[in-house]
């Protein structure tokens, strides 16, 4: 099941099994506290999941997976935000029909993020866009297994 758009899967939910990759079965360090397996979807562990339920709570669902090796939890963000400044980003867009078709330089609007720690937006559902609150968030608790990009600044 592909976990996209912004209606709840928790009503139609089928926990996924995830499985232990050869790769993974000869390391000798722990799995970490986020994954990212499924294009832009955080696979929290237990103890991830624990540090940020609660700020993460009013955002999406967190969605359980079948494992032989811990609990996790795919977080699935509910909505998208009209946040990306059209007219300050450097947009590549189809001739055709004037969509975007890629994206190389995101401005968004200050006051559509404030006091948000992650978005998606529509020009571009499938990336998942964090602050640096969210940042700061993950850093304090000492989670293990993120790596940020960073897109934009300001």
């Amino acid at each position: 099941m592909i976990i996209i758009g912004t209606e709840s899967r928790t009503p139609i939910w089928k926990p996924i099994r995830l499985k232990e990759s050869e790769i993974d079965k000869n390391k000798s360090n722990p799995l970490p506290d986020c994954l990212v397996i499924l294009g832009d979807v955080p696979i929290f562990s237990e103890r991830g999941k624990s540090q940020v339920e609660s700020h993460l709570s009013d955002y999406g669902e967190f969605l359980p997976f079948i494992s032989e090796f811990g609990s996790f939890y795919a977080f699935h963000l509910l909505e998208q935000i009209n946040a990306l400044d059209e007219e300050k980003s450097e947009v590549l867009r189809f001739k055709s029909s004037g969509r975007i078709k890629r994206i190389t330089n995101y401005v968004f609007k200050p006051d559509q993020i404030a006091n948000r720690l992650l978005f998606k937006i529509p020009q571009h559902p499938t990336i998942l866009f964090v602050t640096d609150e969210f940042v700061s968030l993950i850093h304090g608790s000492g989670l293990q297994g993120f790596d940020f990009e960073l897109l934009w600044g300001g």
